[in-house]
């Protein structure tokens, strides 16, 4: 919708530039006029639009997607603890309890339930 407000404005003031010093419109109807009018209005699309452009792709999209994939590596440690402490007050087994934290986990950064057990076994006991 800009680009097309932009074009028509070139327009406009190209025109309103040229019968305000007294030359005819006739003349810019030629060929080479209207090539002349276009291309100073797609150039100036262009080296505008430029910037914006380099800067959203080049910058801020591999910036959000770096702080989205930080965001979500560090918020499954916290889903991982929103899944064991509420089956833990609920009364299960604590065994049970750190299989449902490690349910929550995704299956690349989950250890595997023989490891899980190595690492239990080798706490001492409670009570």
């Amino acid at each position: 919708m800009f680009v097309i407000i932009g074009i028509v404005m070139v327009f406009a003031c190209i025109l309103g530039g040229y019968v305000a010093m007294g030359g005819k419109l006739f003349v810019l109807w030629q060929p080479f006029g209207v090539v002349i009018i276009v291309g100073a209005a797609i150039g100036g699309a262009m080296v505008g639009t430029f910037l914006g452009i380099f800067v959203a792709y080049g910058f801020c999209g591999p910036l959000a997607t770096t702080l989205t994939a930080k965001y979500d590596a560090d918020s499954k440690y916290f889903s991982c603890m929103k899944a064991g402490i509420p089956a833990y007050l609920g009364g299960h087994a604590p065994a049970v309890c750190v299989e449902f934290a490690r349910k929550s986990l995704m299956s690349d950064v989950r250890p595997s339930f023989y490891k899980v057990e190595e690492a239990v076994d080798g706490l001492p006991s409670v009570g």
